[in-house]
């Protein structure tokens, strides 16, 4: 994150993220971020897609009106459960202690576990 303070007292805050050759660049300041992506495109290839609607398979979802964001894997999981022929399988549900806090003391100790589920 990057923060610069203007002449008018206001400050202008800007956010890069990377993964591998994907970014995401969020601002407060339009004028801010024309100026820095300018200066990054000199050492680097740029491409400007809009307002970012996916990011790594995560569709996202932007309520400039609200401040909020929601990112869904729905799409990626579909597609999981397409590509090894589960699209049509039924949801169970995994009854499962409500508020259950594990440690490791929980555990037994590694040399008296199932050797079958114990990986290295």
């Amino acid at each position: 994150m990057k923060e610069v303070k203007k002449a008018d007292g206001t400050t202008s805050k800007i956010i890069l993220t990377i993964h591998v050759d994907d970014a995401i660049v969020a601002t407060n300041d339009d004028q801010f971020y024309t100026e820095y992506l300018t200066k990054l495109g000199r050492d680097f290839e740029l491409s400007v897609n809009g307002k970012l609607n996916w990011f790594l398979g995560c569709k996202v979802e932007q309520d400039l009106k609200n401040g909020t964001v929601r990112m869904s894997h729905e799409k990626y999981c579909n597609d999981v459960l397409t590509r090894f022929q589960m699209s049509d399988a039924n949801p169970v549900s995994t009854p499962c202690e409500s508020n259950l806090h594990l440690q490791a003391l929980d555990s037994p100790p590694i040399n008296e576990r199932e050797p079958r589920v114990v990986r290295d």
